[in-house]
């Protein structure tokens, strides 16, 4: 997973696609709202955080040992709410790129 930019239409609700996670892996998209948190299996301490915005897109997360090391987006939105959420989630995103 490269890139998030532009998936869906505006204002489209992707709840029940199917997203492909970089290891593999694949998680249906929750109701808008919606957290999925998706650990790998080889590595527990791995895990993908991935929230349903709505309007706002798809935001998603790579998250390993409580520090963000990736994050994708469908749009600067959600990407934004995305890193909101895992400070809820007291996930450390300093190192994060802008």
């Amino acid at each position: 997973m490269a890139s998030l930019d532009g998936a869906g239409a505006p204002e489209c609700d992707l709840a029940g696609s199917t997203l492909a996670l970089p290891d593999g892996a694949s998680v249906t998209v929750p109701s808008v709202g919606g957290v999925i948190v998706s650990q790998g299996s080889n590595t527990p301490a791995r895990s993908y955080h991935l929230v349903n915005w709505g309007v706002a897109g798809l935001g998603v997360a790579l998250v390993e040992e409580r520090q963000a090391t990736g994050i994708w987006a469908s749009t600067p939105e959600a990407r934004d709410l995305q890193k909101d959420q895992l400070k809820v989630e007291d996930v450390d995103i300093s190192r994060l790129q802008e």
